[in-house]
């Protein structure tokens, strides 16, 4: 069996400033997610092109460290991709994430998520 989860949630904020926060400050997540109280970027091993980071270690509540790495980051689309590389809990195989940010005006985004 396979899940996925879909999101959207629109922000009064512009694009450009609501992915400055998801996506230059990445590794700061424990900063703004409720779920997460302490995050760090990885950056023992090369980020991707145009990435600020390899990748971010989470700390989850109940579930200890997760860390999680880039698959493709996209800065012109506002779009990047991450999976979960170590410490997910027993009952999970995969945790795959994809995150993408548009303009819904000039003080208005949608963040858009994907998880399987």
């Amino acid at each position: 069996m396979h899940l996925q989860l879909k999101g959207k949630i629109e922000i009064n904020a512009p694009a450009d400033k609501v992915w400055q926060v998801i996506a230059h400050n990445y590794g700061d997540i424990g900063q703004w997610a409720v779920m997460i109280p302490a995050s760090s970027a990885i950056t023992d091993i090369p980020a991707l092109d145009g990435a600020p980071v390899a990748g971010r270690v989470c700390s989850a509540q109940g579930f200890g460290d997760v860390r999680e790495q880039f698959t493709y980051y996209d800065e012109q689309a506002k779009r990047f991709g991450y999976i979960a590389v170590e410490g997910l809990p027993s009952f999970m195989s995969r945790a795959e994430n994809n995150w993408s940010v548009r303009s819904l005006g000039p003080e208005k985004s949608e963040v858009a998520m994907r998880g399987r």
